[in-house]
């Protein structure tokens, strides 16, 4: 929830960690507000900034300047997504605001079933999808029906959800996921 007092920590671990690509929600920018506040040596920075004027959502991504990547134009808010030439990968960082509308769901559940197929995608980021338990191999219990969305359209994908633990403790719920259409990308 805002990147901008975390840029040292996270310099720390891309560094000590040899992370070639990092992605981020809710980093909080606006779109007039410039990359040099989050720069970070030896990384580019790719944004996907929220619509309108309050400061929230967003996402980022990170990439080290060895990797060479092009930026595909998403044209939905809070989604950033790049191609990884070498690898042929793609790499969608994604902020789903509990606040979306269905509307904006709708958007995004497009991009995703459009762009998705025949390329290989890891796709990281916080979904917000709290009554889906990812943890489990067969779903049990009400899902909420925005949480059944996602998770039809993500399976139909055929994509692998690498999380099985909780990573919003507060809640107990799996928020932030990381899907890849292939098994040997996560590690």
């Amino acid at each position: 929830n805002s990147l901008t007092n975390k840029v040292d920590f996270i310099a720390d671990l891309l560094l000590k960690q040899s992370i070639h690509v990092l992605a981020v929600s809710e980093t909080g920018f606006l779109r007039a507000v410039a990359s040099s506040f989050v720069d970070i040596a030896d990384y580019s920075v790719v944004r996907g900034d929220t619509n309108g004027a309050a400061r929230k959502h967003g996402s980022l991504l990170y990439m080290h300047n060895n990797i060479t990547f092009l930026v595909f134009e998403v044209h939905i808010p809070n989604v950033v997504a790049v191609h990884l030439i070498d690898y042929d990968l793609w790499i969608i960082a994604v902020y789903r605001p509990p606040s979306y509308t269905i509307l904006e769901n709708t958007f995004l559940l497009n991009f995703l079933l459009n762009f998705c197929p025949g390329k290989e995608v890891i796709i990281a980021g916080d979904f917000n999808l709290p009554t889906t338990d990812w943890s489990l191999d067969l779903i049990d219990g009400y899902i909420w029906p925005v949480d059944t969305q996602f998770l039809d359209c993500l399976l139909s994908l055929g994509l692998l959800q690498w999380v099985k633990e909780p990573t919003f403790l507060l809640s107990d719920n799996t928020q932030d996921l990381l899907f890849a259409s292939e098994e040997d990308r996560v590690g």
